[in-house]
């Protein structure tokens, strides 16, 4: 991935710096400092992680940002406002938190894992033949900042670069709403095979900005409830989706 707490998150998690037991305590601890302040202890939180990158501050941010967005300034900063919630770790908030970090940390520990932050270039360049990727890069066409932008030139440097590996991939990216269609599926991606998922998106300042989407998967190997890329096009130019 390319954000870099997001990694250091897991590889927290990996080396045992972060366990569930750590995570409940801390979150206690933080979330009465919180209720305490009617929620300005929010703003030190985030002062301080963008000084440390401390992923505990980082877990802590993501559960009681606005919306849960995960956005971040030009210098790296993250950014995003107060949920305005200051009860917002009340214990079954907490046991739930506690309760992903011990099923990832489990998850982990039986497995041969590497978390990198790098470039996509970089890992495009290591694929093999008989690798299986699934790649989630930013949604072009729509709104992002998340750690950094995306462009139609990457759009095109991940598609070129999956195919030459001759891995087989899978891509999640939206396909339509009820405004518009992601035309780049029928340009760039047009020689995939195509899956739905109906999406109800909770981010956006205002309830009229929150609507389904239907999302896509691409793929270059056909799967299951998957159809071929001139199939979806029509089912699409026919609203049959």
């Amino acid at each position: 991935d390319s954000n870099p707490h997001l990694i250091r998150f897991y590889q927290a998690i990996q080396n045992r710096e972060i366990t569930p037991i750590i995570v409940k305590q801390y979150l206690i601890e933080e979330g009465q400092r919180l209720l305490e302040t009617n929620g300005s202890h929010y703003y030190v939180i985030r002062e301080r992680f963008n000084e440390t990158g401390n992923p505990l501050d980082f877990l802590f941010l993501s559960r009681s940002c606005f919306n849960g967005m995960m956005r971040f300034n030009k210098k790296g900063g993250f950014n995003v406002p107060f949920c305005k919630k200051p009860n917002r770790f009340a214990q079954a908030l907490i046991t739930k938190i506690v309760n992903q970090v011990q099923a990832v940390s489990s998850i982990i520990e039986q497995g041969d894992y590497e978390f990198r932050c790098q470039d996509f270039t970089v890992t495009l360049s290591e694929l093999e033949p008989n690798d299986f990727v699934y790649v989630d890069p930013p949604y072009i066409g729509r709104h992002v900042d998340y750690f950094d932008s995306w462009s139609e030139d990457e759009e095109i440097i991940l598609r070129n670069g999956l195919f030459n590996s001759n891995s087989s991939f899978v891509l999640s990216t939206w396909l339509s709403n009820k405004y518009r269609t992601n035309d780049y599926v029928f340009s760039i991606w047009k020689d995939c095979y195509v899956a739905t998922k109906e999406h109800f998106y909770h981010v956006g300042g205002k309830e009229s900005n929150r609507n389904a989407v239907y999302e896509a998967i691409l793929s270059n190997v056909r799967l299951r409830d998957s159809i071929s890329n001139s199939e979806m096009k029509e089912r699409v130019l026919m609203g049959h989706l």
